[in-house]
């Protein structure tokens, strides 16, 4: 849930704090120790929120992450738009969870992961200030 928590705050116009720095560097160092593998830990909840948190992030650490996700989600992608069943570490972030529509709900969190690039604004760059610092 780092990832959350992290895109979060950096929703709340936090996210150059040194909080959010902090929370960055924790989930880059946790994937560079386990970076994504769909044969091993696809846990596509959390890949989805690591995505949307080093994409607010971006620099050094969005291109690290994207280098390494990207491929995985490409290349377990079936002919017909779908992607093949996931293998996992943590049952909590498996699609397992969705039952009979485990396949819509693995596609639906691949598709958003893809969607970053096209669909998202950074909020960390806006002009106004956090709500953190209104008195």
């Amino acid at each position: 849930m780092s990832g959350a928590a992290i895109l979060g705050m950096q929703t709340l116009g936090r996210g150059k704090s040194a909080s959010i720095k902090k929370g960055i560097k924790f989930l880059e160092d946790f994937t560079t120790k386990e970076p994504p593998d769909w044969n091993k830990n696809a846990n596509l909840y959390a890949w989805y929120y690591y995505a949307q948190a080093f994409f607010q992030a971006g620099g050094n650490e969005w291109k690290k992450w994207n280098d390494a996700a990207l491929p995985q989600l490409l290349s377990n992608q079936r002919p017909d738009g779908g992607w093949k069943d996931e293998k996992f570490d943590f049952a909590a972030s498996s699609t397992t969870s969705a039952g009979a529509d485990r396949d819509i709900y693995r596609t639906a969190l691949c598709t958003l992961m893809l969607e970053v690039y096209y669909r998202y604004l950074k909020v960390g760059d806006r002009e106004q200030g956090s709500i953190f610092d209104k008195k």
